[in-house]
């Protein structure tokens, strides 16, 4: 879980850095304001768009085997049997 969540601050954080980079290169550092009159909005709406897009695609695609059915948790006998994947039969 740390892990997801860390990966998921690195992707909010990436256009800041690519941002500090830019600035960098082009020798806009050397004076202050270049932080603080740049476009903070536009980079953190790019990093929520980032990290909202990978969460999308991890919910979707996470811990789904190639070509497996999804099977849903059910109460059978009083027991609760726990959803998953189940792979496709051999043919």
């Amino acid at each position: 879980m740390l892990r997801i969540v860390l990966i998921h601050f690195a992707l909010f954080l990436l256009p800041f850095v690519a941002y500090a980079i830019w600035i960098s290169i082009t020798r806009r550092a050397q004076s202050k304001p270049a932080w603080r009159d740049g476009p903070n909005f536009w980079l953190a709406s790019a990093g929520l768009v980032l990290v909202v897009g990978s969460l999308l695609i991890l919910g979707t695609f996470r811990d789904a085997p190639s070509g497996a059915s999804y099977t849903r948790a059910e109460f059978k006998d009083g027991k609760l049997i726990p959803g998953g994947y189940e792979k496709p039969a051999d043919r």
